[in-house]
């Protein structure tokens, strides 16, 4: 029987893990400004306030976002990612 990495991790551990990469569309200003650093980490602190979705490391590159984030069920992980 083949599981999905993905699929393996929630099934071990009951938590859903994912690594994500957020791209930006060609010809916006860059991600690394400190006005866009400001209103990011704000909008990840207001996300996990609630308790129900985490974002366990995140890196800020010029033109994406690389984020490892985990929640208690798959629901939940869709419901916080479409927050961020």
């Amino acid at each position: 029987m083949d599981i999905a990495p993905f699929n393996l991790i929630f099934a071990l551990t009951g938590e859903a893990r994912c690594d994500t990469t957020l791209r930006l569309r060609a010809g916006l200003p860059s991600l690394r400004s400190r006005r866009f650093v400001r209103e990011f980490q704000c909008s990840l602190r207001e996300c996990c306030e609630r308790g129900e979705f985490r974002v366990v490391h995140y890196s800020l590159q010029r033109d994406h976002v690389h984020m490892l984030v985990e929640a208690s069920s798959k629901e939940l992980l869709g419901r916080g990612m479409k927050s961020v």
